[in-house]
């Protein structure tokens, strides 16, 4: 019988134990291999692998220009100069109504009203041609001025009216001034058309006015008496009106629309000098009548 070496025999049962485990020790079992995704090109073969590069896209930061305003263009200012002369400037002083007299443009009339009483004036209507009418009263008496279905009474008792009426045909109409308080007083009317000059009066008849700018007429006040600012556009076109004493603006008048009048007035407590800025608004050239009255 052939003899066996006996590291042999030895080494035989400890390869088989290896192989089949030690009892109580796990053995870790491979994780398999990922199946290939194999991509196929347009034509049916396989494509190549590209490898994929995942890229961080950086926007580049832009400063931006800094965007500036244009420059604005400057507004046309033509100033229209007012030297007073002894003839026709300075301070107004409006003609006395008479008895029986047809009240018109230039004359002033003072009357003595007990309460709830009127007083009525015959004044001639020029079809489309604006007529301004101005009251006042140094008592507590309100005043109501009326022509025709025009009327104004928008200040207290105490206060001035100014009331702008344009007659739709040719022809005599009522101007009525009427006391609707308790209390008597006195008051003082004038009439005036911007188209005709005044003696004491700021008058700048047919001015033009370009699209968008305005002109600018000077003008100084009696003491402490009313200035009272007529314009009257000749055509349609329509205007904007300011009053303003050191660029501080104390009347801002635009009531009215295309081709009708603008009134107003400022109750100064002294001599005080204006700036009258007329100021076309409507996008188109405008021809205007000025009469600027500073009463005594």
């Amino acid at each position: 019988m052939k003899k066996r070496p006996l590291f042999l025999l030895i080494l035989f049962p400890i390869l088989t134990t290896l192989a089949c485990g030690l009892p109580g020790i796990a053995t870790p079992t491979p994780e398999p291999s990922p199946i290939p995704t194999i991509t196929l090109a347009p034509d049916g073969r396989a494509a190549t692998a590209v490898p994929t590069e995942t890229v961080t896209a950086v926007m580049p930061t832009e400063t931006a220009a800094e965007t500036k305003d244009p420059t604005p263009t400057p507004e046309a200012t033509t100033k229209v100069t007012a030297t007073a002369t002894a003839a026709t400037e300075g301070t107004a002083i409006p003609a006395p109504i008479t008895a029986g007299e047809v009240f018109g443009p230039g004359m002033q009339d003072s009357q003595k009203l007990a309460g709830g009483d009127k007083q009525t004036y015959l004044i001639d209507g020029v079809k489309f041609m604006p007529r301004f009418i101005f009251a006042e009263t140094n008592d507590e008496m309100d005043i109501l001025l009326s022509v025709a279905e025009n009327e104004a009474n928008f200040a207290s008792q105490g206060g001035a009216e100014v009331l702008v009426f344009t007659a739709d045909d040719n022809g005599r109409y009522d101007l009525i001034i009427q006391n609707i308080s308790e209390t008597a007083g006195e008051y003082t009317i004038y009439l005036f058309d911007a188209a005709q000059p005044v003696p004491g009066a700021v008058h700048r008849p047919n001015i033009t006015v370009a699209e968008g700018q305005s002109v600018q007429i000077e003008v100084e006040s009696n003491g402490g008496r009313p200035l009272l600012i007529f314009v009257d556009p000749i055509d349609q076109s329509d205007v904007s009106v300011t009053a303003t004493n050191d660029g501080q603006v104390v009347v801002d008048a635009n009531y009215s629309g295309p081709g009708a009048a603008e009134a107003a007035f400022v109750l100064p407590l002294e001599t005080t000098r204006y700036t009258i800025t007329i100021k076309e608004i409507n996008n188109a050239p405008a021809q205007i009548n000025v009469l600027l009255v500073p009463l005594t």
